[in-house]
């Protein structure tokens, strides 16, 4: 199994950024990470 988001440090890009930012404790909200990492998953592994 595949992780759903794959951080480079050393090459952060900005979508990588607006991802990271629905994990801040005043924007959790479970079922929009969720949904995104079901997307996210799918397009990797279209690649």
């Amino acid at each position: 199994m595949l992780p759903f988001l794959e951080i480079d440090l050393s090459n952060i890009r900005k979508e990588t950024i607006v991802e990271l930012k629905r994990f801040r404790k005043d924007a959790f909200d479970i079922k929009s990470i969720l949904s995104s990492a079901t997307d996210l998953k799918y397009m990797t592994m279209n690649i």
